[in-house]
């Protein structure tokens, strides 16, 4: 047996008999289905979340700033999140009903499919639970939402978060974590002008916007509050898992998880064409470069903004010279929108 291997067990183990103690002595906390923003295409729609304990540090109102000592709660909260698995849960869409049950690490996936496209737009989708592996007062029902793009969407934009929409020191862990405790979704800004910026691209919801991130799922609550706070147009997160298992240790390679989600994303809209936006920070560009070379013909700008030292602008530059669509860096969220427009992009 592996070291992976025994760790992974060690962890399931250790899992269990927390729930099972808990259990015995009646200390689980109400738990909540948690659901992230689906999205679909003309036959197929895909909706996750996930089952945990309610955290009131979480999910309750979270938007005012109650110092840094409240903010440092939440930040470990989040992390130190409690999963439920085998909890099944129903739901249905366009006429689809199905039934899934949270796996280990209390996460669940619907796959809906349908004859007849949905109408474009937000459309929301009721969840109940069904039963339960494990005595958990539980709040049995939720409301998702699943977007289906419109059929004359000029393409698709995918776009990262972390030194994109937000400043996130995402090189720097201690400055990271240093922002993040100290600001909550209301107070931490998004760089000037991101807001025209995702408008002017989105055209009102005409072109679908995803957000792939290097963030974890356990921080979803604060993008989408972020957003929500900050006027961003309302969007799907795909994040990371965060965890062990089969494949990975504590999280997975940034370049192979980014490129699963893009893959995905390219694969579920074969007609779509695509603007990308990242950062020179970490590898977007090399991972978007790579897309580009395993999808010919389906980007049709990439921006990134530059927050990296001169010499990454430099083999940035070198990168651009070897892409057949422009890869334009840029320091202000209005020089995207003045090149899309020499385009005749938007």
């Amino acid at each position: 047996m592996t070291l992976r291997e025994t760790l992974l067990k060690a962890e399931h183990y250790l899992d269990e008999y927390k729930r099972q103690t808990k259990e015995k002595l009646g200390l689980f906390e109400k738990a909540i289905l948690y659901p992230y923003r689906g999205y679909g295409n003309d036959t197929k729609a895909v909706l996750k979340g996930r089952v945990l304990e309610k955290e009131k540090a979480i999910h309750g109102d979270n938007s005012e700033d109650k110092g840094i000592v409240h903010n440092a709660l939440r930040f470990l909260k989040r992390y130190e999140s409690d999963e439920i698995p085998g909890v099944r849960i129903k739901a249905s869409f366009a006429g689809d009903e199905q039934e899934v049950t949270s796996n280990d690490d209390g996460y669940f996936e619907f796959w809906f499919s349908y004859e007849r496209k949905p109408a474009p737009g937000w459309h929301d989708v009721q969840l109940h639970v069904t039963g339960s592996e494990y005595d958990v007062p539980m709040e049995t029902e939720a409301v998702a939402r699943i977007f289906i793009p419109r059929d004359d969407a000029r393409f698709g934009v995918i776009s990262d978060v972390d030194d994109t929409l937000i400043e996130s020191n995402a090189t720097n862990l201690i400055e990271r974590i240093k922002t993040m405790v100290t600001h909550t979704a209301r107070s931490r800004p998004v760089f000037e002008g991101a807001v025209e910026l995702y408008d002017t691209f989105s055209d009102n919801y005409k072109n679908p916007l995803w957000f792939v991130s290097g963030s974890s799922y356990n921080l979803h609550d604060l993008l989408t509050e972020l957003c929500h706070f900050n006027d961003i147009p309302e969007a799907p997160f795909l994040l990371r898992d965060l965890g062990l298992d089969d494949t990975q240790w504590l999280k997975r390679d940034t370049a192979a998880y980014k490129m699963e989600h893009l893959r995905h994303i390219f694969n579920m809209y074969p007609g779509m064409n695509f603007i990308l936006f990242g950062d020179s920070g970490q590898q977007d560009p090399e991972i978007y470069r790579k897309t580009e070379q395993e999808f010919p013909d389906r980007i049709l700008a990439v921006y990134i903004r530059h927050v990296a030292d001169e010499s990454r602008g430099e083999q940035i530059k070198t990168m651009a010279r070897d892409m057949r669509v422009p890869l334009v860096m840029i320091r202000d969220s209005s020089e995207a929108i003045s090149h899309a427009k020499e385009l005749n992009l938007i």
